[in-house]
């Protein structure tokens, strides 16, 4: 999303922008060549950064001329990697009016390296250039370039479920998430969390069911639907368009109001996160204080109107048990959650619990080098009693979740070194809930999910 959001901008300014997918390119550097590109960037996240500056250099050695810039929550939380000698520049937290800027001053020769959100290279040294103020009115941008990926990628266009962004940012201060640090990064402004309009939303939805085809809208927000009006005002809307929908939302936030709101206007399944079955843990090590009761309400709730649930939970954090982990299958067998869903804590830069990780000395001083792609196939975590355990536990979760009599097994299970047995049990369950949580056909979901199971090969 990001991305399309950048693209459209650039147009818009006058700019023109292309894209490749390496891993769906028959020669990806015969394509670059051909484009000779002023500027290539990468968005990037914690955990793919490597592979991607490999890319650059790659890039850098192939188009000696061309300039190479970074953005995405890498950039923007570990600004430090502006010293990799492939990069020219850096952006750091939204985009698109940055971006534009940085570009505009180049082609007509002005001084691009003071251009906010950026760290530029020059003269041998980094100019660290503040932030801009967050983009107020979210209407302003155009409707994401999702040509960009559809009219080139047919294995993008052809799934049906895509994705779409309500607004921006969450008032929630998790640990072990980006936005306390995103909010800190623009100075803690009381307009964080930001709306397109419901006819804004709308108009996307159509354009994109009528041009390349739409079974469920995916809304990708951190949380869904915080403002009711807003929530009143747009469901009817999209409940004209004949499709189906799917969300996240927070469990000490949720209503029956709410919950009714979705079941009537097209809601397919929601998302909400559980993490931890440790209330306890929850409240005082995640910063999340959302009660077991409230989970079960909500759960409850859902039942009643019809809406399947995906539940977010996360095994490893810091001073986490196997007895702990163990919970959190109980809690979610309790739930009869439909999707379960299951990662690994990620100790991501700049977040308070990835801090305490550090200092507790679980993850290097510099936490990235520990992070990989994936987040469900290691623990980057060393030194915790139980973390070996507790990562094998994760990949039996769905089935424990699922027939929770097997419980007390997998428990015994989870201390037997049989990974690669695990790998493949996870790998077979998270196909399963990936193709009924997006509302895909089996022939859809295989067809897709050749083109991720990479990214897992790749997450040790």
């Amino acid at each position: 999303m990001g991305v399309m959001y950048l693209s459209a901008s650039l147009k818009a300014a006058g700019h023109s922008t292309d894209l490749i997918l390496a891993r769906l390119e028959h020669n990806p550097l015969g394509r670059l060549r051909a484009l000779n590109p002023d500027v290539v960037a990468f968005s990037v996240t914690t955990g793919n950064h490597r592979a991607y500056l490999e890319w650059a250099s790659i890039v850098k050695g192939l188009i000696p001329h061309t300039h190479i810039v970074m953005g995405g929550a890498h950039a923007t939380f570990s600004p430090e990697v502006i010293e990799h000698p492939a990069l020219d520049a850096i952006c750091r937290g939204e985009g698109e009016a940055a971006f534009c800027e940085y570009l505009d001053r180049q082609t007509h020769g002005g001084e691009a390296s003071r251009t906010r959100n950026f760290w530029v290279k020059q003269s041998g040294s980094v100019v660290r250039n503040p932030v801009r103020p967050l983009i107020g009115e979210l209407d302003s941008l155009p409707h994401p370039d999702r040509g960009l990926y559809y009219d080139r990628y047919a294995v993008v266009r052809q799934h049906p479920a895509k994705y779409f962004l309500a607004g921006r940012g969450c008032p929630f201060d998790c640990s072990f998430c980006h936005n306390h640090c995103l909010r800190e990064l623009y100075g803690n402004p009381a307009a964080y969390v930001r709306l397109h309009s419901p006819a804004y939303l709308t108009e996307d939805v159509l354009a994109v069911r009528d041009r390349y085809g739409l079974r469920t809208a995916v809304f990708t927000d951190d949380q869904f639907g915080l403002d009711v009006d807003w929530l009143k005002a747009f469901l009817p809307r999209f409940a004209r368009t004949g499709l189906r929908f799917t969300c996240s939302v927070r469990a000490d936030v949720m209503n029956r109001e709410r919950v009714d709101l979705l079941a009537q206007n097209g809601c397919h399944s929601v998302c909400f996160g559980v993490e931890t079955g440790v209330e306890e843990k929850r409240r005082e090590v995640l910063d999340k204080p959302v009660t077991n009761a409230q989970l079960e309400q909500l759960a409850a709730w859902l039942h009643e109107a019809g809406i399947p649930f995906l539940t977010n939970n996360m095994m490893g954090f810091p001073g986490e048990s196997l007895a702990d982990a163990v919970e959190t299958v109980r809690l979610n067998a309790r739930l009869r959650t439909a999707f379960p869903w299951c990662s690994l804590f990620q100790p991501y830069p700049g977040t308070r619990l990835g801090e305490q990780a550090r200092k507790l000395g679980l993850v290097p001083d510099r936490p990235e080098q520990a992070l990989r792609t994936s987040f469900f196939r290691a623990s980057p975590l060393t030194g915790m009693p139980d973390i070996r355990a507790v990562s094998r536990l994760q990949k039996l979760f769905v089935l424990g979740v699922k027939a929770p009599f097997l419980i007390p097994a997998l428990q015994l299970a989870a201390r037997l070194p049989l990974t690669v047995l695990y790998d493949w049990v996870f790998l077979v369950t998270f196909g399963w809930r990936y193709m009924r949580s997006n509302n895909l056909r089996l022939r859809e979901a295989i067809r897709f999910g050749r083109h991720t199971l990479a990214y897992y090969r790749r997450g040790n």
